[in-house]
């Protein structure tokens, strides 16, 4: 495919209105030889089609000349390129006949140009009326492909050329084919007129730059036919040409450009912009266009050439482009651009206007030669005539018109003879090309015939009587248009009230407007709100005729679905709708603790987790409140939720007492809101932090002191150790294992009021908080490195006691779960720690060998809370 350099685009759609300005009043005259002399144009003859060349009033016709799309624009009308004078005009009229030989001037006849009112036709006036006063004809254009010089729309897709065109464009009054109508209607049987053309440069390329080449060139040689029967029936006298590029463009690619020209357009036409040495490809090339209209047998011509080029070297690229044209057999040649500054335009004295020229010189008619008068002969004896036959004429006539596809149509042929009798013999019906048969005259001189199912598009119908031994034969055409068949498409949704984030499948169904068009095909857009939904943008028609959508609405309210049918070869398209509710999503919000109980002046922090229920699906927005026993906690009153819905929010408590956490989440647009339950919280005092952290005697450590331990040369490890307190300072720095578990059971005896010697690993979990309260007073010892004041009257917390974790190296930690040791020691909630061993001794018997009774439950309760004493996780009360 030849591809169009970017420059010519650019032309059609921003014309430069700095090359718009008047051209300066003094030309640069071309000395010519002899003064030179074309038929004018303007007279009482019509350029006719015959075979490949075009005639004027009967003698060969070959033209040269500009485009020039500044013409028809003046000050008090629609301007295109900037405002231009009648001066301005005549000059580029007087410049174009006198110096370059121009017969043939192409510009815009757009409806742009009548401002908005279809009976203004003063712009084409004024642009006929300078050409014809130097005998120039003009062709004008009624439409362009690119929407320049036409209100700025965008660029004809392949709907127009469809039925796009039977519609008014976007600021227009009438439609593509009224206006059309009108314009050819007006200037019927005006000789100041070349030939009409309907679009500038006809192509189907979609908006994304795909094409479907098929279907293009049905839809230009469907378009083609019916504006082009329109035209010729108000104005017969004048030739219509498309205006295709020819290039290889959407719609007449290869072979296809041959079958758009194969109707009822009269004229080929190519825009040469291909390179000086390079007339195109061997599917789309100059010569390959040649060939073709040669095989139709209709003439062809350049109606666009430019080069890029200046001076002697562009106007010697001309002269091989206009051999290479009028030596193929063009009928004509028509350079862009005359009238502006551009580097494609032709100014005054340029050399390529000599090669023009001399071309229009050598494709003009020569001059007949004058013949000599004959010498008179004797008149002969006339021969008796044979009496004419009688003059019969033929009407057509259709049942309907315009018809549906599918339909059929009853042709109805009527002959008469104009008070000669009624007509006999038999009328041949045909559809183009294609014989619908034969049929003969009833007594009143009418033949009818009904014809096959129609396709879409213009159907050129013709009758033809014969004649018989008593008449002359007629013909009569009809040109029937057949058009596509409505549709209607309905949609409907399942479930009918869902909620934001629920799919729900969205069904459209297309029916056909006529019973003989057959079945629609083809595809459906869904649209949510005028948006088309992404995966369901060209859903296919099933064979049942419908076509589905699967979608969950992102948004909670009322929205309208639109499914829109795209049409086929045989129906329009058609859109349907539906209104759906969707409502908004139900949630759940749960509140949880990262600690529960908190000692008082430690941080928890609350969590709320807000989810959808099903069958609702997404992320809640918004913002969560956090109140505690009622009162919205000040720092927390409209938390943010994370990107995963959560929010959280962290207090500290300095008081013991119960709090009740309820989180609230407020909604969304799309979230109704929901409220938590209710999370107890309990706050206990602050943690003791005044005992030492004996707790190792709780492990294998503890174990070993008790026991002895293990020795090293005789000397008990452990020694060292404990003589760092005072109740141990007299312990031999020799002493042997057996030694040492000597001592350290008569310190725990002492530790814990009890002189008995069993059980005294259980007694050792208390030997923390007794050595403190024993020896924390004024009278005792400390240990030497960290001293710190008595703990004995310290009140701690029964009912909260941690049970310890016990580490390495002999020490303990909290993890997190909480006891109630109140059994073990009478039931009491709160207690000093005196008081605490006190109660632990007097539940031994009274000779200490059963502690607790030996109850595991119970022993297991009092180790915990002396362990959590000398561990400093005890909560003071």
């Amino acid at each position: 495919m030849h591809q169009i350099v970017d420059w010519r685009r650019y032309r059609r759609r921003r014309p430069n209105r700095a090359a718009a300005l008047a051209i300066t009043a003094t030309a640069v005259a071309l000395v010519v030889g002899a003064a030179f002399t074309v038929r004018t144009a303007a007279g009482s003859g019509f350029i006719q089609a015959s075979g490949t060349q075009l005639t004027l009033n009967g003698a060969p016709f070959r033209f040269t000349g500009f485009n020039d799309y500044l013409l028809p624009s003046t000050t008090a009308g629609f301007q295109c390129g900037g405002a231009q004078t009648d001066a301005y005009r005549d000059h580029v009229m007087q410049e174009a006949h006198d110096q370059v030989g121009s017969t043939v001037m192409r510009t815009w006849f757009f409806q742009s140009y009548q401002n908005g009112d279809p009976n203004n036709f003063s712009q084409y006036d004024a642009v006929l009326s300078a050409a014809a006063a130097h005998g120039i004809m003009v062709i004008p254009v009624l439409g362009n492909e690119w929407g320049s010089c036409e209100y700025n729309r965008p660029q004809h897709p392949l709907t127009w050329y469809q039925s796009g065109y039977l519609a008014p464009d976007p600021g227009y009054p009438l439609s593509y084919r009224d206006f059309a109508v009108r314009m050819a209607t007006h200037y019927a049987g005006d000789p100041r007129i070349a030939f009409w053309q309907l679009i500038n440069e006809a192509e189907t390329t979609a908006p994304d730059g795909t094409c479907d080449n098929t279907a293009g060139e049905n839809a230009l040689r469907s378009f083609a036919d019916d504006v082009t029967g329109a035209i010729k029936q108000v104005d017969p006298d004048h030739l219509v040409s498309l205006g295709t590029m020819g290039g290889g463009q959407c719609g007449t690619q290869g072979a296809a450009y041959q079958y758009v020209h194969a109707g009822a357009v009269d004229l080929c036409e190519v825009h040469d912009y291909w390179g000086p040495d390079n007339e195109g490809d061997q599917w789309n090339g100059f010569a390959v266009r040649q060939q073709q209209c040669a095989a139709l047998n209709k003439p062809l011509f350049v109606g666009e050439g430019a080069l890029n080029d200046s001076g002697l070297q562009r106007a010697s690229e001309f002269d091989t482009k206009l051999g290479f044209a009028f030596n193929g057999g063009a009928a004509g040649f028509l350079i862009w651009h005359k009238g502006s500054t551009g580097p494609y335009d032709v100014q005054d004295g340029d050399p390529t206007e000599a090669v023009m020229l001399r071309w229009a010189l050598q494709v003009a008619p020569p001059t007949p030669t004058p013949t000599p008068t004959p010498t008179p002969t004797p008149t002969p004896t006339p021969t008796p005539t044979p009496t004419p036959l009688p003059v019969t004429s033929t009407a057509l006539a259709a049942s309907s018109n315009p018809a549906t596809v599918g339909d059929t149509v009853t042709l109805t042929a009527t002959v008469s003879a104009g008070g000669a009798g009624t007509p006999d013999g038999s009328v041949s019906f045909a559809d183009g090309a294609t014989s619908l048969g034969s049929v003969t005259l009833d007594s009143t001189g009418a033949a009818s015939i009904t014809t096959p199912a129609l396709s879409v598009g213009a159907h050129a119908f013709s009758a033809t009587y014969a004649g018989s031994a008593a008449y002359a034969g007629s013909t009569a055409q009809l040109t029937e248009q057949v058009t596509q068949a409505t549709s209607s498409t309905g949609v409907t949704a399942s479930p009918t009230m869902p909620l934001r984030g629920q799919p729900v499948v969205y069904s459209a169904t297309v029916a056909a407007g006529s019973s003989t068009a057959g079945t629609p095909t083809g595809t459906v857009a869904f649209s949510d709100d005028g948006v088309v939904i992404s995966a369901c943008s060209a859903q296919p028609l099933s064979s049942g005729l419908t076509a589905s959508c699967t979608y969950a609405q992102p948004a909670a309210g009322t929205h309208t679905i639109a499914a829109a049918y795209s049409g086929d070869a045989d129906f329009v398209s058609s859109v349907g709708a539906v209104s759906q509710a969707v409502g908004m999503d139900a949630t759940t919000t749960a509140a949880s603790a990262t600690v529960n109980p908190v000692a008082s002046n430690q941080p928890v922090t609350y969590a709320a987790a807000v989810v959808v229920n099903a069958p609702g699906a997404g992320t809640p927005k918004g913002t969560v409140a956090f109140a505690d026993s009622g009162h919205v906690i000040s720092a927390c009153a409209a938390v943010p939720l994370s990107a995963t819905a959560t929010a959280t929010c962290t207090v500290t408590y300095t008081t013991r007492g119960s709090h009740s956490i309820v989180a609230t989440y407020a909604g969304d647009a799309n979230d109704a809101s929901s409220v938590s339950g209710t999370l107890s919280e309990l706050t206990l005092g602050p943690v003791n932090t005044g005992a030492q952290p004996m707790a190792f005697w709780m492990g294998d450590s503890g174990q070993g002191i008790v026991s002895g331990g293990s020795s090293s040369g005789g000397v008990c490890k452990s020694g060292a150790w404990l003589r760092t307190f005072r109740p141990f300072q007299d312990l031999r720095s020799s002493a042997s294992c057996s030694s040492v578990a000597s001592y350290v059971g008569a310190v725990v005896r002492a530790a814990t009021a009890s002189n008995h010697t069993t059980n005294l690993l259980l007694k050792g979990e208390m030997l923390s908080a007794a050595l403190d309260v024993y020896f924390g007073g004024g009278s005792g010892g400390t240990k030497f490195s960290t001293p710190h004041g008595a703990i004995g009257n310290v009140n701690v917390d029964v009912t909260h006691v941690c049970a310890m974790l016990d580490g390495s190296g002999g020490t303990s930690t909290c993890g997190g779960t909480f006891g109630n040791s109140s059994t073990a020691f009478g039931g009491a909630t709160c207690m000093t720690i005196s008081k605490l061993l006190s109660y632990e001794n007097g539940v031994s018997n009274s000779g200490g060998s059963t502690w607790y009774a030996q109850n595991a439950v119970l022993q297991g309760m009092a180790k915990d809370m002396f362990d959590s004493i000398a561990g400093q996780t005890a909560f003071i009360c």
